[in-house]
């Protein structure tokens, strides 16, 4: 699926913007289109939208913001080829999800973004790990909605940011872009 779509020697990168637990663990689609711009037009970065069948009307927003910027795969993957479609992955940006944690334990390079739970208790380990997260008086809350309604703990995580932290994965860890996925 991703073979089909990926560029040679582009870096892939995916994105899941949803989250099953609720949107208190959901990073602002306009910062995911943010991000997804620069990956594609600075980086050269191939960028897959990932999600459940749940999640469609989501990515497909995303997709749509994205102007034709990533390639929507959301609903067409399933739980049996998920950890081989996240493994294709050079890095992969998420909330704390499930598809997250599968892609640290496929060797993907992770990026979790933190808001509302705990990256102390949740998040991946190991050197192609990195979690963003904010410390802010109300995070972590366990909540599924922001209870003072302005989720900061997620908007103060800015796509530069996240960016610079692609930019750095994509630099250290052998392979990525380079076996023409």
């Amino acid at each position: 699926m991703i073979a089909h779509h990926a560029r040679k020697n582009a870096p892939l990168v995916g994105v899941h913007p949803g989250a099953f637990f609720g949107e208190s663990k959901m990073w602002p689609l306009e910062y995911f289109k943010k991000l997804i711009h620069r990956l594609v037009d600075h980086e050269g970065a191939q960028v897959f939208i990932l999600g459940g069948p749940d999640e469609l009307a989501l990515t497909g927003q995303l997709s749509q913001m994205s102007g034709g910027r990533a390639v929507n795969l959301a609903g067409k993957d399933t739980l049996e080829t998920l950890p081989a479609l996240l493994s294709r992955l050079d890095v992969f940006i998420s909330g704390d999800s499930g598809p997250l944690h599968v892609a640290a334990l496929a060797g993907t390079a992770t990026i979790a973004l933190f808001g509302s739970t705990d990256y102390r208790r949740t998040a991946p380990r190991g050197p192609w790990s990195r979690n963003i997260h904010k410390d802010l008086d109300c995070s972590p809350c366990f909540a599924r909605k922001c209870p003072l309604r302005h989720h900061e703990c997620m908007k103060q995580i800015t796509p530069e940011e996240v960016a610079g932290e692609v930019i750095e994965l994509l630099s250290k860890k052998p392979g990525i872009g380079k076996d023409g996925n």
